[in-house]
């Protein structure tokens, strides 16, 4: 199994049709479709930085019926804010990188993918993060681990293969985070 079908694996067994997600970082447009498919009658939110990333997936998402894309906001903004979100939020997927066929010189950093991780914890039952093995990527990840490991109360699962595969992080239960 490849990081893709485990990360879409993780989604079916944590998230309820009528729940709601959030797609972090939408790039292409491929875990929106895949979380579209879930949320029968659900709420999904996706976000991207870039434009290109939006359009990308606004053509991919395309083909669905109107009643599920009347369900599906698209958001031109960074991850680090999800105050657009009405609560409760079951599941907020991170797909970490850069956007495949783009500018790799645009691509996600450790101290806006914290900083968002920590208002994520904050509002999900269930947060998954596929780090990519490239410089970035894996500072990243150890960034993203160093975290949970301070946090008391988070239990989350490192599917990690190797140095050159990408690698799933999935948080099923975090405690509040103490003042």
């Amino acid at each position: 199994m490849n990081h893709l079908q485990l990360a879409h694996r993780l989604y079916k067994e944590h998230l309820s049709p009528e729940e709601t997600a959030i797609d972090a970082t939408c790039g292409n447009g491929h875990d929106t479709l895949f979380l579209a498919s879930l949320l029968t009658s659900g709420k999904l939110y996706a976000y991207d930085i870039q434009e290109e990333g939006l359009l990308r997936t606004k053509k991919r998402l395309s083909t669905l019926p109107p009643s599920i894309l009347s369900r599906i906001t698209l958001m031109h903004a960074s991850h680090e804010d999800f105050s657009f979100v009405p609560p409760p939020v079951s599941l907020i997927v991170y797909n970490l990188g850069y956007l495949p066929g783009s500018d790799k010189k645009i691509f996600t950093h450790s101290a806006t993918t914290l900083a968002s991780l920590k208002e994520a914890l904050k509002i999900s039952r269930y947060i998954s993060i596929t780090c990519y093995p490239h410089r970035e990527g894996r500072k990243e990840r150890q960034a993203i681990l160093a975290l949970l490991q301070e946090r008391g109360g988070v239990t989350y699962k490192d599917y990690f293969i190797s140095d050159k595969a990408p690698s799933v992080i999935f948080i099923t239960s975090m405690l509040p985070a103490s003042p």
